[in-house]
C-alpha cells in the first residue's frame, strides 16, 4: 500500500479521542494489516488474471467447434423454414 493510500485508509479510521494520536505500536500495526490486506489483494487480482487468461486460451481453442455448431444450427434453421407449410 502506498504512503498516500495508507494516509487516506488511515484518517477514515473512528477515533474515540480525536486530540490523542495514536499509539506508535497500534500505528504500526494498522500499518502491517494494511500491507497484508493489499498483498492479498494483489494476489487475488493475479489469480483472476489467469483464470481470465485461462478461459480465452479455452474460448480460442473451442472456437472451431462452436463455428461449426454455428453454421450447423443455421442449415437446421434455414431447412426448418424451407419445409414450412
Amino acid at each position: 500500500m502506498t504512503e498516500r493510500l495508507w494516509e487516506l485508509w488511515y484518517r477514515r479510521l473512528p477515533t474515540t479521542e480525536p486530540e490523542k494520536p495514536l499509539s506508535p505500536a497500534r500505528e504500526a500495526r494498522i500499518r502491517e494489516l494494511g500491507e497484508e490486506n493489499a498483498q492479498e489483494g494483489a494476489r487475488a487480482i493475479e489469480a483472476a488474471h489467469a483464470a481470465a487468461g485461462d478461459l480465452l486460451v479455452e474460448l480460442d481453442r473451442l472456437r472451431p467447434l462452436v463455428e461449426l455448431m454455428g453454421e450447423y444450427g443455421s442449415a437446421a434453421v434455414t431447412q426448418h423454414t424451407d419445409q414450412r407449410p
